[in-house]
């Protein structure tokens, strides 16, 4: 119950502080306005938690907020990409890390050697799509990547094909086994959001106030905190030790 509690706890505060990163990314990039309901269709289209696909749009949306990159822009690149990850069913761990790879890509402003080994790995799609928009042949495409002659635009344009390309593919890949978790997935998390939000009055006063005892605790003499841990040691020695005392007597 303990370690539930507190995932629904960091779950809720974490969402908090996504919510903040979005205040600030739209005070900076105004284009970015109207965020948060491209993150409600992408979780429902992806089967992701709300927390999970608002903080992925607003990672990306930082990233090309300095290029000129329009709201539009970053769902084109981000709809596309989890199009191609979903159809090819790339596990969450290897997901996380091309996404990141893209990412990188993307506010650099130029596809690299690096992320073009990641994205060539999980989706291979993609060099496909890339290549008919630069008008190049498929193996011509690490060469380019490694002299940096492969520009973020090619990759949005390529991503945006691929997500308006994709979505009949999409819908049957929900459909199977791999759907039902994805979906399982996206109700427990955000069924956890719901209870830490509830949690959050509760309990950030109470992680307040023992912050002030261990702040308090640290600035008290040593001797004193020696003396008080060796009591904090008997006391849990006691208490493992009582049971096993009450059956011998």
């Amino acid at each position: 119950m303990g370690a539930g509690v507190s995932k629904a706890f960091g779950d809720a505060a974490q969402l908090e502080a996504v919510e903040a990163r979005v205040q600030n990314l739209t005070r900076k990039y105004s284009q970015f306005i109207g965020i948060q309901g491209k993150a409600t269709q992408a979780a429902e289209k992806f089967r992701i938690s709300q927390a999970d696909a608002l903080g992925d749009l607003v990672n990306l949306a930082s990233r090309l907020g300095g290029t000129g990159a329009t709201l539009d822009d970053v769902v084109n690149a981000y709809e596309g990409f989890n199009t191609l990850l979903a159809t090819n069913k790339v596990a969450s761990q290897e997901a996380a890390g091309a996404q990141l790879q893209l990412f990188q890509a993307l506010g650099e402003g130029k596809l690299f050697a690096q992320e073009f080994n990641s994205l060539a790995s999980q989706t291979p799609q993609l060099l496909d799509e890339l290549a008919k928009v630069i008008g190049k042949p498929r193996g011509e495409l690490k060469k380019l990547a490694g002299d940096g002659q492969i520009s973020s635009q090619a990759l949005i344009q390529a991503l945006k094909n691929l997500r308006e390309q994709g979505g009949g593919e999409l819908e049957n890949t929900f459909k199977g086994a791999f759907g039902a978790q994805k979906e399982f997935n996206k109700a427990l998390q955000e069924f956890s959001v719901v209870i830490g939000q509830e949690l959050l009055p509760v309990i950030t006063p109470l992680l307040r106030s023992a912050a002030e005892l261990l702040k308090i605790f640290g600035d008290l003499p040593g001797p004193v905190k020696t003396a008080a841990v060796a009591v904090g040691l008997l006391g849990t020695a006691a208490l493992i030790a009582g049971p096993a005392l009450g059956k011998l007597f």
